[in-house]
């Protein structure tokens, strides 16, 4: 079906090549996820909220993190709760022959946890990241505990990503790299994600609870710049890479998103800014962060809107149906509607 997100995926691969820039585009994502021991929700006219009992870390009577619950980053294995969880995971995956770069405790330290895919092409990427996140709540399950993707889950503590690794790849290897870092076709390519960031959060920040992760003080990108090893622009160029392994790291996405389209708009608008050709030092943003750059969306309702008026890089050639962004459109106005008109627990405190 040409609304199949897997066939927009097969098309963006597709018209890279027939642009002439590059063989194939190679990602890898960054997959975060809180465990806990017990998730409960209450969603009817008499109640709504939701109770966590975390397996890891320490809170107060009064459920708030004590000190430390927001550094557990590489927790050691004594106290780290999901290593056993992501063990399994990892040695699944591996039998799968999906590749595995690394995994370990995140840094939020009610059981947030990280597993780190290799890289493989863009539909690849894609396939991988559905099957981790399935086989995670499975294993999960079977050991007695939560698995929980989203964006944020827990008020006051880090929030889950899915950053997004990627290069493009020609006859003689990596595209982005240059001789001082990165090529001009990357620069470009960052121009790109950059120039469409608003617009991309409607697919790689797809839910309401997207923007509770999105804020200042939790390394989550809120300006769209780009900077080397700086964990708070949206794009981030690993600072550990040699020329020939340099790829760009966009960090809005979230676990909420549909892989293949995420994938897919990263990669046409990183084209797009290529045969646009344009630069993001000569637009002021980056590399770090300059004193006026665009910021992404606040809200659910601000991304589809973004969405609305800037989508052309995502149906040139026919790769995002217009159908398929106005059914997406809809359906995401939706949700951000059934949410709005519930009764949040904070306002009982403010109001009631």
């Amino acid at each position: 079906s040409p609304l199949s997100p897997r066939t927009v995926a097969a098309a963006a691969e597709r018209f890279l090549r027939d642009a002439g820039i590059a063989q194939e585009a190679r990602f890898s994502v960054e997959l975060e996820f809180y465990l806990f021991d017990e998730v409960h929700v209450a969603d009817n006219a008499l109640a709504q909220g939701v109770e966590i009992l975390p397996v890891e870390g320490q809170v107060d009577l009064w459920g708030n993190a004590l000190p430390g619950a927001r550094s557990a980053y590489h927790a050691t294995s004594i106290a780290d709760a999901g290593k056993a969880v992501r063990d399994r995971v990892v040695e699944i995956l591996t039998r799968w022959g999906i590749p595995v770069r690394y995994h370990h405790h995140e840094t939020g330290g009610l059981g947030q946890m990280e597993i780190e895919l290799g890289l493989g092409t863009l539909k690849a990427a894609a396939d991988w990241t559905v099957l981790a996140k399935d086989l995670i709540a499975r294993v999960a399950t079977e050991e007695g505990l939560v698995a929980c993707f989203l964006p944020k889950p827990l008020y006051d503590q880090p929030g889950n990503g899915l950053h997004v690794h990627q290069c493009l790849v020609g006859s003689k290897g990596n595209l982005f790299g240059g001789e001082e870092g990165l090529s001009e076709l990357g620069l470009a390519y960052i121009g790109g994600l950059l120039a469409h960031g608003r617009a991309l959060s409607a697919l790689v920040s797809p839910s309401t609870n997207s923007y509770r992760r999105l804020r200042p003080g939790f390394e989550a990108p809120v300006e769209l710049f780009f900077g080397q090893a700086d964990r708070t622009a949206a794009v981030r160029i690993p600072g550990y890479l040699k020329p020939e392994k340099v790829r760009v790291e966009y960090r809005p996405p979230d676990p909420t998103c549909n892989p293949y389209l995420a994938l897919a708009a990263c990669l046409m608008a990183g084209i797009d800014g290529i045969r646009q050709g344009i630069d993001p030092v000569a637009r002021g943003w980056g590399p770090g962060r300059k004193k006026r750059v665009p910021l992404l969306p606040r809200s659910l309702e601000e991304a589809l809107e973004a969405l609305r008026r800037d989508h052309d890089f995502l149906t040139v050639g026919g790769v995002f149906p217009e159908e398929l962004l106005e059914l997406w459109l809809e359906g995401k106005a939706k949700e951000a509607e059934e949410v709005a008109a519930r009764p949040h627990p904070y306002e009982f405190r403010l109001y009631a």
